[in-house]
């Protein structure tokens, strides 16, 4: 069973990888980054403290712990204890997968920190503030991202799934411990409600940004991508 997975994992990773195209080679390259998603980080930042201090540092703790446990249950966890080769360090597919710019990731792939931590943030954030344009709109950037690994050809699909459905699982938990502890802190810490003040409220500038970030690396890719060559 275990062989038939791999092998599956296999061909579904050749139809998926890159085909070596220069322009979406540099495409993916800076979407699987961190510096080009900086502003849309400072936008979001800008959203949850504009709510109050207090309720700014609340939450922005509470999604550093989402983002930690996506991140340390992946590499921590499963990365040592499963030691599955990541795609491009497998000599029977570093010459039929597009690897760009040499890049091959750390030693072990599974599973996809990437895809743990995008799913892990867009579900938690996607509870809190409950708007449907938002949660399209970063359930989309998620899948992207998790793909993006994918076209870099440094993990297997069943390296972003599992990690995907790991950061699914941690938002949910910590969605539900965010609103129990904020209940129980409602008169301790000076919150003027035990409801969060997120839910509803929609963050259009964050939105924009995300938008606008996607649009600028699709038209000015080759301007922009010399800036984006080391993650």
């Amino acid at each position: 069973m275990i062989e038939y997975l791999d092998k599956l994992d296999k061909i579904m990773l050749i139809t998926l990888n890159g085909n070596g195209d220069p322009y979406w080679d540099k495409v993916m390259w800076m979407y699987t980054g961190r510096l080009i998603w900086m502003p849309l980080l400072l936008s979001f930042l800008y959203y949850i403290f504009k709510q109050g201090w207090k309720e700014g540092l609340y939450l922005l703790l509470t999604i550093v712990i989402v983002i930690t446990l996506c991140d340390q249950i992946s590499s921590s966890f499963f990365k040592p204890f499963f030691e599955r080769l990541r795609p491009a360090r497998q000599e029977d597919l570093v010459d039929v997968i597009n690897i760009v710019n040499g890049y091959r990731g750390g030693r072990y792939g599974f599973i996809s920190s990437h895809a743990s931590n995008a799913f892990g943030f867009a579900v938690f954030t996607s509870l809190l503030i409950r708007k449907n344009i938002y949660t399209i709109s970063f359930m989309l950037w998620a899948a992207v991202t998790s793909y993006s690994r994918l076209y870099l050809g440094v993990h297997f699909p069943g390296d972003v799934l599992v990690g995907a459905m790991v950061g699914v699982i941690v938002a949910f938990l910590m969605y539900q411990f965010y609103f129990s502890f904020r209940i129980y802190i409602h008169n301790r810490v000076g919150f003027d409600s035990p409801e969060p003040p997120y839910q509803g409220v929609l963050p259009k500038l964050t939105i924009w940004v995300l938008y606008i970030t996607i649009a600028i690396m699709l038209i000015f890719t080759n301007q922009i991508y010399p800036f984006f060559l080391k993650h």
